[in-house]
């Protein structure tokens, strides 16, 4: 018996010294195969923060709209504050900001929180994204990866958290050289990442992009964006809870605030406005603030099309207009300003303003029996008495510019008789009788 005593220590102390050789083993192949990501800009940024010794005064956290859109050295200009933080990543869950929020709290102590809500931050199963949250793994300290790890990923997937597998299809000699080289050149540079002609991770976390659009060219597209009490999933619920209850154990000042998306999407969305309702209500029985930006007064000319990224996002000129303006409204409310006239009430109010035709789009199908045939269908977003109407051009592969090859109706199915067999482009267009109303197109090329 006394044997089998002493041997326990022995047991212990070599299955501890396992476990250890394992993840050093495991951190040792993933700094040779994880490729350059916004996370190692961000990581590098945090750990610099905490080896200055320095606190952070702000933080902005959620998702993609967060990263896109908070531009941290406004917020230190303007509001006269060190360290602001942007810690938005792609398609993070809820789940994902708790843990985040968690880490930079512990290591960095933010005294002000912004949480980042969307419309289908609370409808969507952090599980329908496996990448989403190890974004978010990626970017925690040790013992932060262990609780998210042990509570935020599946039995099946516990196996992407070991660099070793996640990256085993990059195990080979070409692409270890080239990776190793990216991160010495990195290292070289002191992280800069800065690009004239494609977005970069710009600082603390704020991605800068380049990409635009003409007013009502961008594409009608199907994204998660309905929303009803109905749909809120408890444990998204639960971990929105969480964060708020974090932040105020910590004496931290916390709000929640939605980033900008595109008019396209806010007309495109079953629920809306009963997303904003519920943000509104939610963040009063909390006793915080709420702030929605696409709500900001004269947003059509302050954000128009030309200033987004995408279907849901501004672009990196976008993001430091919205900055601005948001930095300016906080400092407003501080001094005592009521800045409700800032903001559109609802949705409908939003749209008493907006005089075009938002987003069209085609379905466009050859005909199966006569060649160089094709059926449009067409439909558009706009407001609820306005009737649009549509025609459809073409710019032939020796042409610069469109003809007409179906004029204005009201009847959203055409069909169209094509010349050539390819190199063509195909133009579709809603407008409204109203010639007041700007009108919406979308290109296909064929």
């Amino acid at each position: 018996m006394q044997t089998f005593k002493n041997k326990v220590p022995q047991r212990v102390l070599s299955v501890l010294s396992l476990v250890a050789l394992i993840v050093c083993m495991d951190w040792g192949i993933g700094e040779t195969l994880e490729p350059i990501t916004y996370a190692t800009y961000f990581n590098h940024d945090i750990e610099e923060m905490e080896d200055s010794g320095y606190d952070a005064d702000v933080l902005f956290v959620g998702a993609s709209r967060v990263y896109r859109t908070f531009v941290p050295q406004i917020f230190e200009d303007k509001w006269n504050v060190n360290g602001v933080i942007n810690a938005g990543s792609s398609s993070q869950p809820i789940c994902g900001t708790y843990y985040q929020l968690k880490d930079l709290i512990e290591r960095v102590h933010p005294g002000r929180v912004y949480i980042g809500v969307t419309i289908e931050q609370l409808t969507t199963d952090p599980e329908e994204d496996l990448q989403g949250r190890l974004i978010v793994y990626d970017r925690l300290s040790l013992k932060n990866k262990f609780l998210m790890g042990l509570n935020g990923f599946s039995l099946s997937e516990k196996r992407y958290l070991f660099d070793t597998y996640r990256f085993k299809d990059r195990f080979d000699k070409k692409t270890i050289i080239s990776n190793l080289d990216a991160k010495k050149e990195l290292a070289v540079s002191d992280y800069c990442s800065y690009s004239e002609d494609s977005e970069y991770y710009a600082d603390m976390g704020f991605v800068y992009s380049y990409n635009t659009y003409a007013t009502g060219t961008i594409p009608i597209t199907t994204a998660p964006g309905d929303f009803s009490d109905d749909l809120i999933l408890a444990d998204c619920l639960h971990y929105l809870d969480l964060c708020i209850d974090l932040c105020r154990k910590n004496n931290i000042d916390v709000n929640l605030v939605s980033g900008v998306t595109s008019v396209m999407r806010m007309y495109n969305s079953d629920g809306y406005q009963a997303a904003v309702d519920f943000y509104q209500e939610y963040a009063s029985s909390k006793g915080i603030k709420y702030y929605n930006l696409n709500y900001l007064k004269n947003r059509e000319e302050i954000v128009p099309d030309e200033l987004m990224h995408d279907y849901n996002h501004v672009n990196g000129e976008g993001a430091y207009v919205v900055s601005d303006i948001f930095a300016d409204i906080v400092l407003k409310e501080e001094a005592g300003e009521d800045i409700s006239n800032y903001f559109y009430n609802n949705l409908d109010e939003f749209k008493k303003v907006v005089k075009r035709i938002v987003a069209v789009g085609a379905e466009i199908q050859e005909d199966s029996e006569k060649n160089n045939v094709f059926h449009i269908h067409m439909q558009s977003l706009q407001n609820d008495n306005i009737k649009p109407i549509y025609r459809v051009l073409i710019k032939h592969s020796a042409s610069d510019s469109f003809e007409v090859i179906s004029g204005w109706t009201s009847n959203p199915d055409i069909e169209i008789e094509v010349a050539e067999e390819a190199g063509y482009v195909i133009r579709v267009e809603a407008g409204a009788n109203d010639g007041s109303y700007g009108v919406a197109s979308q290109e296909y090329a064929y």
